[in-house]
């Protein structure tokens, strides 16, 4: 019986985490910019932390469940966070074009550890469509 509650209780608090905002929906960027999505599946590893993503001048602290969509221009574009661990992307961003980083937590010693992966459009297609904005 307790361990019924538990599992319950433990479900209702993850769920809690989850980001809500509107669902992906993608849309093409400004003629001369580029659009970068990072975004994040819900895993329950690191549900209670949003580590900030920084790229270029602008920054996101992605939840569970989210995506953050930069508008950027044109040009080389580095991604990077930090955590127990530093990771980091470079992109070079062309304008009209988008580009998917997907952020994901692993175990760490005191912390989750971060890590960035830059994926095709075909790749994060499947995932990105579970996320909402925010």
């Amino acid at each position: 019986m307790i361990a019924r509650f538990a599992i319950v209780m433990l479900m209702v608090a993850c769920a809690g985490c989850a980001v809500n905002g509107l669902a992906y929906q993608p849309a093409p960027p400004p003629s001369a910019k580029g659009a970068v999505y990072l975004y994040r599946p819900y895993r329950v590893i690191g549900v209670g932390v949003s580590p900030a993503v920084n790229c270029g001048d602008y920054s996101s602290a992605v939840g569970p469940g989210g995506f953050h969509r930069f508008t950027i221009d044109s040009g080389p574009l580095h991604c990077d966070a930090h955590t127990e661990v530093t990771t980091a992307i470079d992109i070079d961003v062309k304008a009209g074009q988008s580009y998917y980083i997907e952020e994901s937590l692993s175990m760490g010693w005191l912390q989750p550890r971060v890590h960035l992966d830059a994926k095709t459009p075909e790749e994060a297609a499947a995932e990105i469509q579970e996320c909402k904005e925010q």
